[in-house]
């Protein structure tokens, strides 16, 4: 290499000598400049900056500009390289850096889709003026949008600061991303706008208490769920999701009345496909279970499971079995709740894989509870304490946690582990949100369930971007 190397101190200078001669020879060389930057390690990433100033003091200004405008993406293919160059000649300045060997990644066999290395990726933004990066951002968004990749879309809209142009493209977006359970993606699209773009939207605002309730975060659901006032004659189906999610949000909060109301008038506005009809029939069984209307309760929650059954809500059709199994064992109808339990268990996705949704092991709660009703403690023990670990690690199980225990202190006493017991009690004597889905004449405790903190989700792509 030409030249003198970068002022340092003597073990960079160290490291230095090393390096140039070994960069020199494997860019050229080896087929994978990626893993050579691998090789360097987090302590000494700053050769990657060194070995990327040599790269770029040695390429023409053309493929300079392309390689840093291009790294605004985080993959990219021809036609969005088009896009954000504003070239024709895109494609052959993505070949000549791909046969220069200038630390990109093909993402597919056809070499369609590339990305950067992400040290790399790094270095190139850090070339972009405040001013060009939301200008990329806001091509990369229109191109993507164009070609119907919507979340990415999202993504460059949000980190361009477009903020109309995001809540569109997330209105469009989120019953696709709700109905996939991607939660964790809609929390940070709605977060990264601003909060009064969110309160004055009522789909937003339901959307938004919706995954803070389906990830367990239960108290922030309701405020958000209370913070948009619904305006009396009021008829759109956001208007009906949030009537539905306060009346979950009702059975689950002491001193909360009207759960019965609240879900009727949510049922009236929602269409027979609309993505929380069946959580919303769950939400009226769960309130019927709560005071004690056995029966009407299994006759809403049989609806329940066949509406999220048919419209592949797996999440929500284990949940309604659960609750109607209750309901079937407070009915005396056991042999039924025991046999829709392991219905369920074996005709859930991955049965017996630890890596499937947790609400899914619920069920052997409903099980592990048939089966103490019919004096079978052992198996009893076996499937509350599936249920147990479930509830320990997933949200929105949670308010299942005080009509659990009692049983599983229970049958862990009874199987000779008294310490167990206590613990499993122990675990729910905290400041209580309490459950309503315990079965009368039934061993109970105060039934306090977990307020839940929010997680950080600082770390979004958006921002990363």
């Amino acid at each position: 290499m030409v030249g003198p190397g970068p002022p340092a101190s003597p073990p960079r200078c160290r490291l230095t000598v090393t390096c140039r001669p070994i960069s020199q020879f494997s860019l050229r060389d080896r087929p994978d400049a990626a893993t050579l930057v691998d090789a360097f390690g987090g302590s000494q990433r700053f050769v990657l900056d060194y070995l990327a100033d040599e790269v770029l003091g040695h390429i023409d200004d053309d493929l300079r500009s392309f390689l840093v405008q291009t790294s605004i993406a985080e993959r990219f293919d021809a036609g969005l390289s088009r896009a954000l160059t504003g070239r024709e000649d895109a494609d052959a300045l993505l070949a000549r850096a791909e046969r220069a060997n200038l630390f990109l990644v093909a993402l597919d066999a056809e070499r369609h889709w590339y990305r950067y290395h992400h040290l790399f990726a790094d270095y190139l933004r850090a070339q972009l003026t405040d001013d060009e990066r939301p200008a990329l951002h806001e091509r990369a968004s229109a191109y993507l949008e164009a070609h119907r990749l919507g979340p990415e879309a999202i993504d460059h809209a949000l980190a361009a600061g477009s903020f109309d142009r995001a809540i569109e493209l997330i209105e469009r977006e989120a019953r696709t991303t709700f109905e996939a359970g991607e939660f964790a993606t809609l929390i940070g699209w709605l977060e990264a706008l601003p909060i009064e773009s969110v309160s004055a939207n009522a789909e937003l605002v339901s959307l938004q208490g919706w995954t803070l309730f389906l990830t367990g975060q239960m108290a922030a659901a309701k405020r958000c769920a209370d913070s948009h006032p619904i305006a009396p004659g009021s008829a759109g189906p956001a208007e009906g999701r949030l009537y539905a999610l306060r009346a979950l949000l009702a059975s689950f909060f002491p001193g909360e009345a009207g759960a019965t109301d609240l879900a009727r008038a949510g049922l009236a506005l929602l269409g027979e496909d609309d993505p929380v009809r069946a959580l919303t029939l769950f939400a009226l069984g769960t309130a019927r279970l709560a005071r004690g209307d056995w029966t009407g309760a299994v006759e809403t929650l049989r609806p329940a499971l066949e509406t999220a059954r048919r419209t592949g809500q797996s999440v929500t059709a284990a949940a309604s079995a659960t609750m109607l199994g209750v309901g079937l064992v407070a009915t005396g109808a056991r042999p039924e709740a025991e046999a829709l339990s392991r219905d369920v268990i074996e005709g859930s996705p991955d049965s017996g894989s630890p890596g499937r949704p947790a609400t899914w092991f619920l069920v052997h709660w409903l099980l592990g509870l048939a089966r103490y009703e019919a004096g079978d403690i052992v198996e009893a023990r076996v499937e509350l304490e599936q249920g147990y670990a479930a509830v320990a690690r997933f949200g929105l199980a949670r308010q299942s946690l005080g009509a659990l225990v009692p049983y599983l202190a229970l049958v862990r006493q009874a199987t000779g582990s008294p310490e167990a017991a206590l613990e499993a009690v122990r675990a729910v004597a905290r400041p209580p949100l309490r459950s309503p889905a315990v079965v009368p004449g039934r061993p109970s405790l105060d039934r306090p369930c977990y307020e839940e903190s929010r997680p950080s989700r600082s770390s979004t792509r958006a921002a990363r971007l």
